[in-house]
């Protein structure tokens, strides 16, 4: 069947009351089909898409944030590559989540100040979780942190945090 909406030409395709879809679901319903693309509801421009976007950039949603929230986990989080994060939002080298890294965190303590965003803590044995501060050892240029992983011969670290 063919319909004329607006000027728009649609094809009705009548599914049948026993139409199967995964999961075993029977539906009834019409879907309407302007040329290759199947209209199921609203579809917002791209220009309203951004408006409604901008519109709630920089509200506050405090009913999911923090405890509130069901995800909420205390405020520490383990990253995709296994390092610890913790929710800092006040922190200056904090990311656009408000989330920085434990390692830094315990190095800053042991020092006294903020680390540098060149200085590079280092875990001696290799485990990223283990932020303990005698497992952490300090390098004060990324470029010496990579030239000691490239070293064929390491030498043996000890924790520099002292």
């Amino acid at each position: 069947m063919v319909l004329l909406i607006y000027g728009e030409v649609f094809l009705l395709h009548m599914l049948p009351h026993n139409f199967a879809v995964r999961g075993g679901f029977n539906f009834n319903y019409m879907v309407f089909q302007k040329g290759n693309k199947i209209n199921l509801g609203r579809n917002p421009s791209k220009k309203a898409r951004i408006n409604m976007s901008n519109a709630q950039k920089g509200k506050p949603r405090p009913w999911n944030q923090g405890e509130k929230n069901g995800k909420w986990k205390g405020g520490k989080y383990k990253t995709s590559d296994g390092y610890i994060a913790i929710l800092k939002p006040n922190h200056p080298f904090c990311n656009k989540q408000g989330y920085i890294k434990e390692h830094r965190l315990i190095c800053e303590k042991a020092l006294g100040c903020y680390l540098k965003s060149t200085e590079i803590p280092h875990h001696i044995n290799g485990i990223v979780n283990d932020n303990r501060p005698e497992n952490l050892y300090l390098f004060k240029t990324s470029s010496k942190h990579i030239k000691f992983h490239r070293l064929k011969n390491k030498p043996l670290l000890e924790s520099n945090l002292n």
